[in-house]
């Protein structure tokens, strides 16, 4: 079954995200929390209680980002990072992605030839679109703020 599409337009061109059927979209998060969880826990072990009850903005204030702790969370995050599961993960939002009124899974190669940040800004967009009803049951805005870094990047 079809929702309203989410519409965005990146770098020019116009993007739609219709919602992914709630199984296949259970089993991809399932898959991003596996893993980026434990590049979580790395962040978690340098706050206090203090932090941890200030939610983001405790995060800001306690914790001191430096190389090193960039590193440990990169680390963490790029040891699960597998390139077969992301490509299996933006196939499947791509199959309810539009771009330019073209369903985006049969021109993928050919329009992001060349535009890998536009490429990241249209799967922040996919994610956020499909997740951010998980964002704001867990008491946080954190989806909408990924998409909108990764819209910054392209």
């Amino acid at each position: 079954m079809q929702t309203e599409a989410q519409t965005k337009e990146i770098s020019g061109d116009t993007y739609k995200v219709y919602m992914l059927p709630p199984r296949q979209a259970n089993k991809i998060l399932i898959r991003i929390v596996k893993t980026v969880g434990p590049s979580l826990g790395v962040l978690i072990e340098e706050l206090d209680d203090d932090a941890v009850k200030g939610g983001l903005a405790g995060l800001r204030n306690n914790v001191d980002i430096d190389g090193a702790f960039i590193g440990k969370v990169a680390k963490e995050l790029c040891e699960r990072l597998d390139e077969n599961e992301i490509e299996r993960m933006m196939d499947a939002f791509a199959k309810v992605s539009e771009v330019n009124d073209s369903n985006l899974l049969k021109v993928f190669d050919s329009h992001f030839h060349g535009k890998i940040g536009e490429l990241y800004a249209w799967f922040a967009f996919a994610l956020q679109a499909n997740f951010q009803d998980f964002g704001r049951a867990w008491g946080t805005d954190s989806l909408p703020s990924l998409q909108a870094s990764a819209t910054d990047a392209a």
